[in-house]
């Protein structure tokens, strides 16, 4: 597909935007920075400017079937009452959006009507975030360079690159491209402006099989080039659909290896960036300290180690600054299963009386010892895609509906669908096994694949 076969429509903006910024004077943010200092009985305030050049795309097979282009701003402000009640200290919050389009007096009801929501709201006192010295690190995307516009003919290259059988393709997809200035200001000094890059791909796919026809849905998410992950991924989508028309019901397996891989891997994982979380631990909601190892003192598979990463290549997480300005760093939070500290927003963080890290929403995981070529030597059942995966960061059972497996019996491997699985990370971790091999999807980076021992699913009952 040529450029010529992609016209962008341009909605409340000019025709050439160029980089996404915050005007020299934003006249909206003087008209709300004037309400804040006219409005006594506040005591700390903040403001979100997220202006965000945004392009979208949605096709009917290769055809484009509709496009829009359009610039918005949102201004969200927040402010702060203190108030004493029995002898403590409590911090009251509130937040709304302002429009554009409103004049000095609309803007300063609205922070009037803040100030009454807050003095209702019982939070335990905590203070705003400081200015900091250190330099964050940055987050390079080819995005940020030259029009938005310029980008999209190669990714819809990409995107159709991998679509070329007969028996099933795309049945429809949509492209979201987005750019934006940031900026963060409150009243203990914080003001700090910086970009992020977003790009979302949802693809419909679809198969002709010999008794019906199949469909299966993906989202992909980015903020960089990446022609071949995109191609990677579509691809990938097909085959499943290929694979899913063929596949048999799958019978009950007891005592057999599993083996899970897919988007489910990252949001298995993601239990361990949960039950760390500041805001879990002070609620009670998780129980582990610091020091403790969350796998037990004695392990037979891989321990699990766990970083957060502020500025991950081509995450659409990536960020220098969380909302409330608390610069971001790499912060490491299991080694080899042992809690290294806690990581959460500056409320939570005080209210532990820990250094704050900030919401860091990047999670990387480090590999196992094997290979997925050790872990498909004996016989297992792969878990691919799921109807839907549930994994609960509180009790740790996972589980769903398997939409595509396969088997491999130590002879052949056959395509299988409707098994169930239902886990419990928390008995389980001490068995896991983490592939050496390692993937990125979007937030996480880690092992391509998990082995479970000796586990069950449960069969399609007929």
């Amino acid at each position: 597909m040529n450029d010529t076969e992609i016209l962008i429509e341009n909605h409340d903006l000019t025709e050439n935007m160029g980089t996404a910024s915050i005007p020299q004077k934003d006249v909206t943010l003087e008209l709300i920075r004037h309400a804040l200092q006219g409005t006594d009985s506040i005591h700390g305030w903040k403001i979100n400017v997220k202006e965000t050049e945004s392009i979208e795309l949605f096709f009917i097979k290769k055809s484009l079937d509709m496009n829009r282009r359009k610039n918005v701003t949102h201004y969200m402000v927040t402010v702060f009452k203190d108030f004493e009640k029995d002898g403590i200290l409590w911090r009251g919050s509130s937040s709304a959006n302002i429009a554009p389009s409103m004049n000095q007096d609309e803007v300063s009801e609205i922070i009037q009507d803040l100030a009454l929501a807050a003095s209702f709201v019982k939070n335990k006192h905590y203070d705003l975030n400081k200015p900091e010295t250190d330099l964050p690190d940055k987050a390079d995307s080819a995005f940020e360079k030259g029009d938005l516009s310029e980008w999209i003919p190669k990714l819809v290259e990409s995107l159709f690159k991998g679509d070329i059988y007969s028996e099933g393709c795309l049945n429809s997809s949509e492209i979201f491209v987005n750019r934006s200035k940031n900026h963060i200001i409150n009243s203990e000094g914080i003001d700090v402006v910086f970009d992020d890059y977003s790009g979302l791909i949802e693809i419909v796919a679809e198969w002709d099989g010999v008794k019906e026809s199949v469909e299966l849905f993906r989202i992909f998410k980015f903020s960089d080039m990446c022609p071949e992950k995109i191609e990677d991924e579509v691809r990938q989508l097909l085959n499943e659909c290929k694979e899913k028309a063929i596949a048999i019901p799958a019978p009950a397996m007891k005592n057999i290896n599993v083996l899970l891989s897919g988007e489910a891997v990252g949001q298995l994982l993601d239990f361990y960036v949960g039950q760390s979380n500041a805001q879990m631990v002070y609620e009670g909601i998780s129980t582990i300290k610091i020091g403790e190892n969350i796998q037990g003192d004695s392990v037979d598979g891989d321990w699990i180690s766990l970083t957060l990463e502020p500025t991950l290549k081509n995450s659409s997480s990536s960020s220098p600054y969380d909302t409330d300005g608390v610069t971001l760093k790499r912060t490491m939070i299991f080694d080899k299963g042992v809690l290294q500290t806690y990581h959460g927003s500056q409320r939570y963080s005080s209210y532990l009386d820990i250094e704050p890290t900030g919401i860091i929403k990047n999670a990387s995981f480090a590999p196992g010892k094997f290979s997925e070529e050790v872990f498909r030597s004996e016989p297992y059942v792969e878990l691919i895609s799921f109807s839907a995966f549930d994994m609960d960061p509180i009790t740790g059972d996972f589980g769903g509906e398997v939409r595509l497996a396969r088997t491999f019996d130590g002879t052949k491997t056959t395509a299988l669908t409707g098994a169930s699985v239902s886990l419990n990370l928390k008995e389980c971790h001490k068995n896991m096994y983490l592939s050496k091999e390692i993937k990125q999807d979007d937030s996480y980076q880690g092992p391509r694949s998990i082995l479970f021992k000796n586990a069950s699913i449960a069969g399609v009952e007929v």
